[in-house]
C-alpha cells in the first residue's frame, strides 16, 4: 500500500491591532512649573532644622530620599576608587580608614532616613 503524505497547513498570519498605549506624560499627570527664582525670594525660609515651614508629603519625602540614596551611592564609589588606587602594601592603615568612612556615611544615612519616615 501506498502511503500519502499530507502537507502541513501553511502558518496563518493573523494581524492583531495593538492596544493604544498609555503615554506615560498622561499617567504622570500635569506637571507645574516649578519657578527657581520663587524659591530664592524667602517666603519659604528653611528652619535651623533643615525642614521648610510647610509639612513635606510622604512622596516627596521619598523623592528626597531617593535623591539622598544616589549622591550617597556616587560619594561611596568616588571612596572606593580612592582605596582601590592605594597601593597594596604600606597602606593597610589609610585603606582601613576610607573602609570605615564609607560604612559610617552608610549607616548615617540608614538611620537618618528611618528616624525621618518615622517622624
Amino acid at each position: 500500500s501506498v502511503r500519502r503524505c499530507r502537507a502541513m497547513p501553511k502558518k496563518v498570519k493573523v494581524k492583531v491591532k495593538k492596544a493604544k498605549g498609555v503615554k506615560k506624560n498622561q499617567l504622570k499627570g500635569k506637571r507645574r512649573p516649578q519657578d527657581g527664582d520663587a524659591k530664592m525670594d524667602g517666603s519659604g525660609a528653611v528652619e535651623a532644622g533643615g525642614s521648610t515651614s510647610k509639612r513635606e508629603t510622604a512622596r516627596d519625602l521619598f523623592r528626597r530620599h531617593a535623591a539622598e540614596r544616589k549622591k550617597s551611592r556616587a560619594e561611596v564609589a568616588e571612596l572606593k576608587k580612592q582605596r582601590m588606587r592605594l597601593p597594596k602594601k604600606g597602606q593597610k592603615d589609610a585603606k582601613k580608614a576610607l573602609t570605615q568612612k564609607i560604612k559610617v556615611l552608610q549607616a548615617q544615612l540608614l538611620a537618618r532616613h528611618a528616624a525621618e519616615r518615622e517622624a
